[in-house]
């Protein structure tokens, strides 16, 4: 077999710099938090589906699917309706889809075993299920062909499935040079590993780097990191596309996987806060629901403070201060149930600010969170 340089079978973490040290640690702090933060149900599955919405989405994306985010997450909700001629762009999305919800299943049930070239086949098989594939690529059957990617090079056709296989045994004996690591820390080095080379082997004819992602998706998942966590990389990827394509170049051409590792660590890092700052906000959403049944609830049942409390909480459920007309729009359903005028609608605003509930600024209107900010250790982005 040729020697491939750059393919050497050997990650030795000591070289990152200290700010990917940092970063990762980061990761595993923010992903622990995550995993331990109780949600409602009904918040948690919505976490779920966005963050699924997202990597898809990326993944897809980054090969050139043209569909956009509302609309993955349509075909996720089973509610799309696309025509006949973007049939195949969905069928991309179903693919990986299947792929996720598969591999969940597996991990659920205990029968995701060592990384396999048979694994490896079946992955690449389900993403390329029933859409268009290069030029003498067969879905799930290693190439036996020169192929191109951009400016990279892989290995010769005759030396995929050799390179593949020494891959799957040395990836299963999975060991950093030099370093102990906890295990979140490990899964996420392993993954980026993992993705860089089937990236570099490129074993299939096509589909390899929508392959490499599943892989990579699998294996955090695997690791006990929440399903919303798990999709991060690929989102990572797709927002910064060129840099991504940049990265894998160099780090075919030096044999230098510490740049890479660097781009993914942070990319990892910084998707965990945007993540969290979502989770935050559903969690001080439930508190502040809460807050508000408590708040009327030793005032009696009066029709009038139901009304109250009912518009109280959908003027907080505005991202931004309201004009008086739009939360009369928004709270309209809330009045012609309890068959009011406009009038009512009035006296009650009128009534939620005397009471300080709602404040109001320019003729906009916003809830009054301050009274609950003071118990909730994030509450300075929520008050801003």
């Amino acid at each position: 077999m040729k020697k491939y340089s750059w393919i050497s079978f050997i990650i030795d973490i000591r070289k990152l710099p200290m700010t990917s040290w940092i970063q990762l640690g980061e990761c595993v702090s923010k992903s622990e938090h995550i995993r331990r933060t109780p949600l409602l149900p009904g918040v948690s599955e919505e976490l779920h589906k966005v963050y699924l919405t997202k990597g898809i989405h990326a993944t897809t994306a980054i090969e050139g699917n043209t569909l956009s985010e509302q609309q993955v997450r349509e075909i996720i909700d089973g509610k799309s309706k696309l025509p006949e001629s973007q049939k195949y762009l969905e069928q991309e999305v179903r693919n990986i889809l299947d792929g996720c919800n598969d591999i969940g299943k597996a991990i659920t049930s205990d029968k995701f075993g060592p990384i396999t070239i048979k694994l490896l086949c079946d992955y690449n098989r389900r993403v390329l299920n029933d859409v268009p594939v290069a030029e003498g690529s067969v879905p799930g059957v290693i190439r036996k062909h020169m192929v191109g990617v951009g400016t990279y090079k892989p290995p010769d056709g005759a030396d995929a499935g050799g390179l593949l296989k020494k891959f799957c045994e040395w990836f299963n004996e999975f060991k950093t040079e030099g370093t102990q690591l906890e295990p979140i820390a490990m899964s996420i080095i392993k993954a980026i590993t993992a993705h860089l080379y089937i990236a570099w082997i490129h074993p299939f004819g096509d589909g390899n780097g929508r392959t490499a992602r599943l892989l990579e998706f699998a294996i955090l998942l695997n690791s006990g990191i929440p399903s919303p966590v798990a999709h991060l990389l690929s989102n990572h990827y797709n927002a910064t596309r060129s840099e991504y394509y940049h990265q894998l170049d160099r780090a075919s051409k030096t044999g230098d996987v510490t740049e890479f590792f660097d781009y993914a660590i942070c990319g990892l890092r910084d998707g965990l806060k945007e993540e969290l700052d979502f989770i935050h906000l559903q969690v001080f959403s439930i508190c502040w629901e809460h807050y508000v049944y408590e708040y009327f609830r030793p005032l009696g049942p009066s029709e009038n403070l139901k009304r109250q409390r009912n518009l109280l909480i959908e003027i907080s459920r505005c991202e931004k201060p309201v004009t008086r007309a739009e939360l009369q729009k928004l709270s309209s359903e809330i009045y012609l149930k309890a068959h009011k005028t406009k009038n009512s609608f009035t006296r009650d605003l009128n009534a939620l600010i005397k009471k300080e509930l709602v404040l109001e600024k320019n003729e906009k209107y916003r809830a009054n969170i301050s009274p609950i900010l003071q118990h909730l250790p994030f509450s300075k982005s929520l008050n801003s």
